[in-house]
């Protein structure tokens, strides 16, 4: 049993916490932003919700337990000054239009931690041509980590006839920025196919495109989407009528870089990862004239320009609950080598930094607690009781990080992991 673990006296408390939802102070969650002050809670029911907007307020929003929190629309973080900490967590966003993205974050200084989401792009009506929508973008932020977060591209609309299909649509395009994924699934859009019309099959998107900034990925996929099939021929061509469309290319796993290419030089780093090109689509079939071509195959990572390194050794992160009640337990999930010894901190929100590929804390603390060892499967699951949080306190929030020491000695840091704590009230 592991021992109940007190609130450090650093770790800063919380403003009030607001419910969103059935039962709560506000029906919808940009509602209860508005009200907000940096340090406030948002706990959001169970349900279906419109999207919202954070300009410069450190909140945590996180999704209850119990159910699915949907957004239909966006979630847009923008503006967040420096040793400010916004967390997200346990919500579903859907955008609703080609034009839209899923997930926005942008001038951001301060800390953003994104935990268990789901971004996913809209996909193109059947029958209107439209492009797939993104899942995520992201510009001239800071310092952003998601852990445990799956981005889905849109997909291109399928056509029979007239128009020609759509593209699909990246995962996450991220820009001038810090980025770390941990954990996380990416998945390029499938591009648009065509029937009988003889237009080409458009391309997939890519699961990553990096053209400036600096990003990790540790134990992720990053998948480019399919390609779409060129249409059949229509009619009698050359007299009259379209040859047989050609196939779309496969997104990439990761597009480094720009088009064309540029005298930036991002810079992508990923450790036991998976990078897949999407497939090339088929070109469609010829009947008077020639069929089509095929696409070319998506590449599990294309250098336009910049720097790839592949880091050594497994991944290693912490994932699990992102919200607890005190007098409960926190399922924590801990990543790594088999052998490996797992203990955790609990730190400043603000004290992290970049190195090696990893987010470290500084100044490393002396007291840890040891937490047990990965065996066979790769995967420590704790339960970690939450003790009373204190007379007059509605919520905490703890930034949790772990380490990992191998069967060398060889300790190595883990992600930054933020668990809000809640009364039981709540």
């Amino acid at each position: 049993m592991i021992a109940l673990l007190s609130p450090p006296t650093s770790s800063p408390t919380p403003g009030d916490v607001w419910i969103v939802g059935p039962g709560g102070q506000f029906a919808d969650i940009q509602a209860a932003i508005d009200a907000s002050s940096d340090g406030d809670i948002l706990l959001v029911k169970p349900g279906v919700y419109a999207s919202f907007s954070v300009d410069d307020k450190a909140l945590s929003i996180v999704g209850d337990v119990g159910g699915n929190v949907i957004v239909q629309g966006q979630a847009q973080i923008e503006n967040l000054a420096a040793k400010k900490l916004l967390v997200l967590a346990r919500l579903q966003v859907k955008s609703q239009s080609s034009a839209s993205v899923a997930l926005r974050t942008r001038y951001d200084s301060g800390a953003l931690r994104i935990q268990g989401c789901t971004f996913e792009g809209n996909d193109g009506a059947a029958g209107s041509g439209y492009d797939g929508g993104a899942a995520g973008w992201i510009a001239f932020d800071s310092d952003i980590v998601l852990v445990a977060c799956n981005l889905n591209g849109g997909d291109g609309a399928s056509t029979q006839l007239t128009p020609g299909p759509g593209a699909g649509a990246g995962a996450l395009f991220a820009r001038s920025s810090n980025v770390a994924l941990h954990g996380c699934a990416l998945r390029g859009g499938r591009g648009g196919s065509n029937g009988e019309e003889g237009y080409d099959g458009r391309n997939g998107g890519h699961a990553l495109e990096l053209p400036e900034g600096v990003t990790l990925a540790n134990g992720c996929q990053l998948l480019g989407g399919a390609g779409g099939y060129g249409g059949e021929e229509d009619g009698y061509p050359p007299y009259f009528g379209n040859y047989a469309g050609d196939g779309g290319d496969g997104g990439h796993g990761v597009f480094l870089g720009s088009f064309p290419p540029t005298s930036a030089n991002p810079l992508f780093q990923w450790r036991s990862s998976v990078l897949q090109g999407g497939a090339a689509g088929g070109g469609g079939a010829g009947y008077w004239g020639p069929s089509g071509q095929p696409g070319l195959a998506g590449e599990p990572l294309h250098l336009a320009n910049g720097t790839p390194i592949a880091l050594a050794g497994p991944a290693r992160y912490l994932s699990g609950s992102s919200l607890a009640r005190e007098g409960q337990s926190a399922t924590l999930d801990f990543t790594g080598a088999v052998g490996d010894r797992v203990y955790l901190r609990i730190e400043h929100p603000l004290s992290w930094t970049m190195s090696g590929g990893y987010q470290l804390a500084l100044p490393t603390p002396r007291n840890a607690l040891f937490l047990g060892t990965i065996h066979a499967s790769g995967v420590l699951t704790v339960p970690l009781p939450i003790p009373e949080l204190g007379a007059g306190v509605e919520a905490r929030i703890w930034i949790l990080r772990p380490s990992f020491v191998d069967l060398q000695g060889v300790e190595a840091a883990g992600n930054p992991f933020a668990l809000t704590l809640l009364d039981q009230q709540f």
